[in-house]
């Protein structure tokens, strides 16, 4: 703690801390972010100890601005206590703690490891209680810590499937058993008023999905939602990419109100034109196309569904991309999915470990590749995921998500279309408002108190259903995330804390 003018202060108790490195610690407070060095950092260490230090007036420029931040609280203790998203564990005779939250691994002494396995976190000395502190290990004590994490951000994923028809023929589409309707006017109708009175108190992106929404039947249902012109909506696509020439005059009007295209790219040439059929193939037609989308400064994600059939020839298509695009790399990224046959108890997903030696391999890129899988995302970009403002709130933000079918029902799943347990509402309901916004909790009995969680909030919801018959019955693969830990260990992918 500091005493400065009279007064005594300590760290304001909200903030999360992330250490780059020796030289350099961040603070988030809320969505702002502070770079920390050199005399900040002493200071730091004065803040955290509950011992009371007296600063000279060098420290007044400092501390104001601390103050102004909002990055300090005046008080005159601080207790600590080990985060809900810590996981102590011992392997091979050592013992480690996995800071589940940013993906980072420490090797621990055993005094400090029995100090934290037994809650008494006032015993560690003030350096290790510095070191664990800026690792956000420990945190002050709160009515709870995973709150800070998991905040309603009121931003709401609105999906639109005027029709399930499309030009591809997907070997692992999960839409071959749904209807071909387009949605009717008075439904377009409705939409439209839903969505204008949903924009007054939430951000909205608007996704145009399907079956594949740039269809040339699509053409004018797709053009009265982008003429809205509504203050808190911007729009996404979720394409396939070959429609894109068409539509692009269209696109083009609009393009400050596009916040982006996902488009799928399945492995090179020759395995992206056997898993994603169109004629005589679809990739050179998809690369032109997202090449004209990043030339005009539309940004682009490139999403790449990963199986046991195509994972080998990740690094090939990454070499393609490089040469079709390096000169674009500001406007697209590569986003890795793992393709997931939910009802499907046959098919053999990808295990986490062998796409995380998968990624090993790859070597560096002009482009940026990022992970959907909440894990590996931190394990592998876990800066990223700290200095991020994407709140989770479910395993896949469920609550917010609100898909509108073509026949004007509402579901909070893109993947459970057609699936009637999965309809929480119609717009024709007068309650439509009520029952979209209302908020089940998940009876998780078994997950209470497990720091994996932050990570797979219950699971993916559909999953649970199609493979346990309840959204409560949770899939774990809590001992997926622990393989890939141990192998990292093993690899000496952690940081030694001494003391």
């Amino acid at each position: 703690m500091i005493e400065y003018a009279g007064r005594t202060y300590t760290e304001n108790d909200s903030i999360k801390f992330y250490r780059l490195s020796e030289e350099k610690i961040y603070l988030k407070l809320q969505n702002n972010l502070y770079e920390f060095t050199g005399k900040m950092i002493e200071l730091s260490r004065k803040l955290l100890d509950n011992e009371v230090y007296h600063i000279s007036n060098e420290y007044d420029v400092i501390m104001k601005l601390l103050l102004e931040k909002n990055l300090i609280s005046e008080r005159h203790f601080l207790k600590y206590e080990l985060n809900d998203y810590s996981y102590l564990m011992e392997y091979k005779g050592y013992k480690y703690i996995v800071n589940l939250s940013q993906g980072e691994i420490y090797q621990l002494t055993s005094s400090i490891y029995n100090i934290l396995l037994n809650g008494c976190v006032s015993r560690l000395n003030k350096n290790d209680l510095f070191e664990l502190r800026i690792r956000d290990i420990i945190t002050p004590m709160q009515e709870s810590n995973v709150k800070d994490i998991n905040v309603n951000t009121y931003n709401k994923r609105v999906y639109l499937i005027n029709s399930f028809r499309c030009n591809m023929n997907c070997i692992y589409c999960f839409e071959h058993n749904k209807t071909f309707d387009i949605m009717p006017n008075d439904i377009k109708h409705q939409t439209i008023e839903y969505i204008k009175k949903l924009s007054e108190q939430n951000f909205i992106t608007l996704v145009f999905y399907g079956g594949e929404p740039l269809l040339e039947e699509n053409y004018a249902f797709i053009e009265d939602f982008l003429k809205l012109h509504l203050n808190n909506v911007e729009y996404e696509f979720i394409t396939n990419g070959l429609g894109i020439d068409n539509y692009f005059s269209l696109l083009s009007k609009y393009r400050h109100q596009i916040s982006c295209f996902t488009i799928t790219l399945d492995g090179p040439k020759k395995i992206h034109d056997k898993r994603r059929i169109f004629r005589n193939g679809s990739f050179e037609l998809i690369i032109n196309n997202v090449k004209m989308l990043v030339e005009n400064e539309f940004y682009v994600k490139l999403r790449v569904n990963l199986d046991y059939d195509n994972i080998a020839y990740l690094s090939e298509l990454c070499e393609e991309i490089e040469n079709k695009l390096k000169n674009y790399t500001k406007f697209f990224k590569l986003e890795l999915h793992l393709v997931s046959c939910k009802d499907n108890s046959e098919f053999k997903q990808i295990r986490l470990i062998d796409l995380l030696q998968s990624l090993l391999k790859l070597k560096e890129y002009s482009f940026k590749i990022t992970i959907a899988d909440q894990f590996l995302r931190r394990i592998r970009n876990s800066f990223d995921v700290y200095v991020s403002n994407f709140m989770q709130t479910d395993f896949c933000n469920y609550y917010d998500n609100i898909v509108i079918n073509n026949n004007g029902d509402i579901y909070h799943c893109n993947e459970a279309m057609g699936t009637n347990e999965f309809v929480i509402a119609n717009l024709k309901d007068s309650d439509v408002y009520n029952k979209v916004n209302l908020v089940k909790e998940q009876t998780k009995k078994i997950c209470n108190g497990c720091p994996f969680d932050i990570i797979c909030k219950g699971k993916c919801k559909f999953e649970n259903y199609t493979k346990n018959g309840s959204i409560d019955k949770v899939t774990c693969n809590k001992e997926e995330m622990l393989e890939v830990i141990k192998y990292l260990i093993d690899n000496g992918d952690y940081e030694r804390l001494q003391e």
